[in-house]
This record gives C-alpha cells, structure tokens and sequence, in this order.
C-alpha cells in the first residue's frame, strides 16, 4: 500500500515507516538529519551484502549527504502526513530541529531476519554519532557521495551560495556493489520494483 500525496507519494510506506519507528525506539534523542542519514547507511551496507536495499528509496546528492527527496518534502513540508501511523514529529524551536519518537508498535513481519540484523549492526556501529559526524562519514572521499559532488564540481555550488543545499542528481546504489552477481540481481529487483511502483501510482 502507498499513500498518495500528489508527486511526492512515497512507495513502500509501511517498511520505510517501521523502520523509523524503529530507528526511533532504539537510537536516544533522534533527529529528522539522523534518521536520514541512518537510513542511507541501512540502504547501502544492505546493497552491498545484498544486491538489494532496505527500503528502495531514491536517494539526492544534497549539501548534508545523501537525502531521500521525498520523505524529506512529506516530513518537512506536509507534516509527515504519510508516516504518522508510524512515528511522532516534534519540533523543537529552541535547535530549529525535527525530533522523532516512535508512535505504535514495530510490526517485524515488514523485515527479514538479514534486514533485522543489519539494522541492529547500523545501530550499534552508527547510532551514537551525531548528525553532524555522519555527515562528514557520508562525505568521504570513497562515498557515491563524494564522487557526484566532484564530477559535477557541486562543492563550489554549495560553498558560494548559501541557499543551494539542493541539486538534481541522485545516487546509484549500483555502484557500491563489487560483486557482478549482485550487480545482476540489483537491476533485477530494480526492473521489478520499478514495474510495482508503476502499478501503484497509475
């Protein structure tokens, strides 16, 4: 099931929303940028391992790292209207920031036993770095990340204009995998992803 919010409709919502329920249950203090960040980190080790990411988002080349676009605009701008079965978003203006408590029960039955354990092995190595700290890890210079950034000499857009946090570019999971196998499965998954969510959003 996918809730509809015009263009910015976010595929695979129960996974992705258990799993900042989850994130949120398990990492103190949680904030919008963490939960992004950690969320990124899942998605990539998983491909990795996997040939397969946790939740199938669509990642931007942005300022702070790697921004899933959508989850983003909805949490930013739509008040999270597509993920508050799932978690509550509070705003704290003292920081200017978006904390994240989560709402209900985890429902597991959205997660492997591998996704399970890999979400745990993020936690536990991740989860007590700062936004800021994953930030500068996402940014290094072995990251997709980082790659865009200098192909599209991007860092000097950032840097001269304040107001340019964004850019259009996205990253692919692809090419973090070593493994030709892998590779193949990832289009694979990827073909048949991309046919569900044509039949959702039709």
């Amino acid at each position: 099931m996918t809730t509809s919010t015009n263009n910015n409709t976010v595929f695979n919502v129960e996974k992705i929303g258990n799993l900042f329920n989850y994130l949120s249950s398990k990492v103190d203090n949680l904030f919008f940028t963490k939960l992004l960040k950690l969320t990124y980190i899942i998605d990539e080790y998983s491909v990795k391992e996997t040939g397969s990411p946790v939740t199938w988002l669509n990642y931007r080349v942005w300022k702070n790292g790697p921004v899933p676009q959508k989850v983003h605009f909805n949490i930013t701008f739509e008040e999270g209207n597509q993920f508050s079965k799932y978690i509550n978003i509070s705003k704290i203006e003292k920081i200017n920031g978006l904390k994240i408590t989560p709402k209900t029960d985890f429902d597991e039955s959205e997660f492997s036993e591998y996704e399970m354990e890999l979400i745990d092995k993020v936690i536990n190595k991740f989860g007590h770095y700062n936004s800021n700290e994953l930030i500068e890890i996402l940014h290094q210079q072995d990251t997709i990340w980082h790659r865009i950034v200098q192909e599209r000499n991007l860092q000097a857009i950032f840097d001269s204009d304040t107001e340019t946090n964004t850019s259009p570019y996205e990253i692919d999971l692809k090419e973090a995998i070593n493994d030709t196998y892998l590779k193949s499965m990832y289009d694979e998954m990827k073909d048949s992803i991309s046919f569900r969510k044509r039949l959702e959003f039709a």
